[in-house]
């Protein structure tokens, strides 16, 4: 058997145990083998994701447009009091006022700040529990969490004679309901990864990912129609019947394995007793995981890496408010705007990428296993998966919460100044992001990689 720095595939991140050894030496044919319930899962779980990026995008336009909406309805009744109804609808170009702008991007940093902090803070405890509790039914708990917030800036901004348009910041809270964005997109790709067989995994979320690009181009050309015609709610409310379409989709998703049965309890008090030593045990067990991958050197800089360059993730939310104060456009334009860049990305994932996969095999002579993601197909143990992916999730979390921050923060500040030229001061910050990101990776050692 070949040994663990010798870069084959089943040289694993972490140091192999022996049950770990006898699993790898089963026959190639197995490891390679499509079941028909791992090929019934993923496009469960790329159904999912599709109609999640769908409902989200539709969710993320509609509710700029109806705070900003909200902030301009509060401006010009302080500075000229008038029925309210007279304010019911107010002209789009008429709130792209400093002042008004300002406000827009302290509250949508409060916004995505305080959403980016709940899935922080309940990520870890959802992540450590989710084989107790089960991954489909923690998924869908998130999604009931997602309805109520979107339920809640409705409510928000249709009563705006009743509730200020801050309290639109609040809807994060009800993410608390399943543990927020993060954990929901680690958990299905948790439900995938063990689904897929090692070696098809890259390209399995290769997939994922391109089809989830294409629903974004969709949703932005949807949500940008629906804003022409001026029907500012009716994005928001798409959400509630592709959110049930998602509850269903997890309904069908079949388990990949399932735990033998404990003998009953005698009574009642013997059931809860047991049920609290085994979600103890599982936090154990948990734990243990944990304290394993954090072991590994590889491990620790990748996931170091992500909150760095997750401290960008804003810049494109960023966009939908700088192109139109930039250029004066209005918000439905920018939408479609930012389709392009969602293009770009499809672009590269479907097509420069694998030229350069088939380079370095044709040129380099380097194995499929090499060239694909190797952190996806590492042969880590089925139990390390979905705490791997609870530990990115936490990551995540940290990056998008100071990033919503910070540049949100930035381009109110830049707002304020009178050259237009400082607007890019967000995407200045976004450069160095990157540049930091990308010095990080560079920690991990090249045995993890070839």
């Amino acid at each position: 058997m070949p040994e663990p720095d010798d870069g084959l595939e089943s040289s694993p991140l972490l140091q192999a145990s022996d049950e770990d050894a006898e699993r790898r030496e089963q026959p190639k044919a197995d490891i390679l083998k499509w079941s028909k319930v791992a090929i019934q899962n993923a496009l469960l779980a790329a159904t999912f994701l599709v109609l999640y990026a769908f409902a989200d995008i539709l969710r993320y336009i509609s509710t700029v447009r109806l705070v900003e909406l909200g902030i301009c309805r509060e401006h010009f009744l302080q500075s000229d009091p008038q029925s309210e109804e007279h304010y019911r609808n107010i002209p789009e170009h008429l709130c792209k006022l400093p002042s008004i702008q300002q406000r827009l991007a302290h509250l949508r940093g409060y916004l995505a700040a305080l959403e980016a902090i709940v899935g922080l803070v309940f990520t870890l405890p959802y992540g450590l529990l989710v084989d107790r509790l089960g991954e489909r039914l923690v998924a869908g708990i998130n999604v009931i969490g997602y309805l109520l917030s979107c339920a809640w800036i409705i409510v928000v901004c249709y009563y705006w004679q009743f509730f200020p348009i801050w309290s639109a910041v609040l809807a994060p809270l009800f993410r608390i309901i399943g543990g927020g964005s993060p954990i929901l997109s680690s958990v299905i790709y948790s439900i995938a990864a063990k689904s897929t067989p090692d070696s098809s995994r890259a390209q399995c979320f290769f997939l994922f990912m391109a089809a989830q690009l294409l629903t974004e181009i969709l949703s932005i050309m949807v949500a940008a129609q629906l804003l022409d015609h001026n029907l500012l709610f009716t994005p928001m409310i798409i959400n509630f019947p592709v959110g049930l379409l998602c509850i269903a989709t997890l309904f069908i998703i079949r388990p990949c394995a399932t735990h033998p049965a404990g003998p009953l309890p005698r009574d009642g008090y013997e059931s809860a007793r047991g049920s609290a030593a085994k979600v103890l045990g599982s936090i154990r067990g948990s734990s243990h995981v944990l304290s394993e991958l954090l072991k590994d050197r590889n491990v620790v800089a990748l996931l170091a890496t992500v909150p760095v360059a997750k401290l960008v993730n804003p810049v494109t939310e960023l966009m939908l408010q700088y192109i139109p104060k930039r250029f004066g456009l209005s918000l439905a334009s920018a939408s479609r705007a930012l389709s392009i860049q969602a293009i770009e990305s499809l672009i590269l994932l479907v097509v420069i990428l694998p030229i350069l996969k088939k380079v370095f095999e044709v040129r380099l002579h380097i194995v499929s296993a090499k060239a694909d993601l190797f952190i996806a197909q590492a042969s880590l143990k089925r139990e390390h998966i979905s705490v791997l992916y609870a530990m990115i999730a936490v990551c995540d979390g940290i990056g998008s919460a100071a990033g919503a921050f910070i540049l949100n923060r930035s381009f109110a500040v830049a707002i304020g100044w009178d050259n237009k030229l400082y607007l890019g001061l967000p995407f200045v910050i976004g450069m160095a992001c990157y540049i930091l990101g990308f010095a990080g990776s560079m920690l991990v050692g090249g045995d993890a990689l070839l």
